[in-house]
């Protein structure tokens, strides 16, 4: 496999495929392809899986998080909210109308 450079990729027109033979086609394809896998793996650097700085980063990029782990913070985001208002309302004062109904636990102690 050879490998294309600018001047390859510039010669290579609709009528440059359609001239040729079978067995060439697919190995320019194939050559295209690994040029494109090359291409996007170089796209996915950065500094945590290369040898890249951290500044070199794009600074406008989320890090990067799959929709599992966000699922899972969000879970257990969800779940402590849940342990802390049932806490909450366990521990509540009872309190005539109008008065402090905040919960024991989070009142301030002096």
């Amino acid at each position: 496999m050879t490998r294309l450079d600018k001047e390859d990729l510039a010669q290579m027109t609709r009528d440059y495929f359609q001239s040729l033979d079978k067995e060439s086609l697919v190995e320019v394809a194939f050559n295209l392809r690994s040029l494109a896998v090359e291409q996007w793996e170089k796209l996915q650097q950065n500094s945590e899986n290369s040898s890249k700085p951290p500044s070199s980063d794009n600074p406008y990029s989320n890090p990067p998080t799959t929709d599992e782990k966000r699922e899972s913070q969000e879970s257990e985001l969800s779940q402590e909210k849940e342990k802390n208002r049932i806490k909450c309302w366990n521990h509540r004062p009872m309190y005539p109308r109008g008065g402090n109904r905040l919960c024991a636990s989070s009142r301030r102690v002096s």
